[in-house]
């Protein structure tokens, strides 16, 4: 899903990170965006998917394969480093405690 969404960004001209647009091109006010796929999920009956759940998606995914603090926060928006730290603490918690299992796991089968 990444490489369509790259190749798409590649293939535009943005004065910045903008890529909701409108037939036009012209940029979407983020409150029409939002109303906009409110509305859509309300229709499908999906009443518990939220517009900010993609935001903590992407962030999510993105501290998951290893993304750093400035790098979500450049993404995303962020105001503040700590921001975006909510992501990649709770990603490198689950990579160390991995990591440590992976090591009990090793000193046992001695």
């Amino acid at each position: 899903m990444a490489k369509p969404l790259r190749d798409y960004l590649n293939s535009c001209t943005f004065p910045g990170l903008l890529f909701v647009t409108d037939a036009a091109g012209k940029p979407i006010p983020p409150t029409l965006f939002r109303h906009t796929l409110r509305a859509r999920l309300d229709a499908l009956g999906l009443t518990d998917l939220h517009f900010h759940g993609l935001r903590h998606t992407t962030a999510t995914a993105l501290a998951d394969l290893g993304g750093s603090d400035a790098e979500i926060q450049a993404l995303l928006g962020h105001q503040t480093r700590q921001m975006a730290e909510r992501y990649t603490k709770k990603a490198n918690q689950k990579r160390l405690a991995g990591a440590a299992v992976q090591r009990l796991e090793k000193g046992w089968n001695r």
